[in-house]
């Protein structure tokens, strides 16, 4: 997906399909923008079993810069790693931790914001103040090549595209509703303070951060 983020940033859930079980206790992943006054933020993907089960990688994300940035989990025996990669090169790796099954259920994936985070330990201080062009969630590990192809352009429903938001719903639009263009149905729904408060449907995210990534978008 490509992200941006401008000026002087405080914590911020940029991600977030997270169920907590008790104080101690959270099962899901997520991905989350730590607060920064430097040119630079750290943006750190996680994936959590518990309390102990825990893995995290981290990019140093160039704000006001679009940058398309791809997180895998490689649940491989043997490996059981995170990767982060930035326009297919990598440049993050998590320790190896064997996760198994992540007990969220009833967790609902959120993006621009998200709650309290037990391990790694983050605490968001305000919604996220950045910009997604797109994001793209597959149930498989994409490749070095795929990143780099698909960066500046749209992509094709298949079987393990699980969940593909293009954010290209009409300016000035009194819908709540997000796309979800994977093919399979998983349409998402902007809450009352994104769409009648911060109306993000009518920021032109282009006078902030520049032209759009997506060159070929369909």
């Amino acid at each position: 997906s490509d992200l941006a983020a401008s000026g002087s940033n405080q914590n911020q859930i940029v991600f977030q399909k997270l169920e907590t079980l008790s104080a101690t206790e959270q099962h899901g992943f997520g991905c989350f923008l730590s607060s920064s006054t430097a040119p630079t933020a750290s943006l750190t993907f996680f994936v959590a079993s518990g309390s102990t089960n825990v893995m995290s990688a981290s990019i140093e994300l160039v704000k006001e810069s679009w940058t398309p940035i791809t997180f895998t989990w490689n649940r491989t025996s043997g490996i059981n790693q995170l990767f982060g990669y930035v326009s297919g090169s990598l440049v993050a790796t998590s320790s190896q931790v064997t996760i198994r099954n992540l007990n969220f259920p009833t967790a609902s994936l959120l993006i621009g914001t998200g709650s309290n985070i037990v391990a790694p330990l983050f605490t968001p201080t305000t919604t996220f103040s950045g910009a997604i062009d797109e994001f793209r969630y597959f149930k498989r590990i994409v490749s070095t090549n795929e990143m780099t192809s698909y960066q500046s352009s749209s992509i094709y429903a298949e079987p393990e595209l699980a969940l593909y938001f293009k954010f290209n719903e009409p300016s000035g639009s009194t819908s709540n509703l997000v796309l979800d263009s994977s093919g399979k149905g998983m349409h998402g729904t902007l809450n009352g303070y994104a769409l009648n408060i911060l109306k993000v449907k009518n920021i032109n995210t282009g006078s902030y951060m520049g032209a759009s990534p997506m060159i070929y978008e369909d």
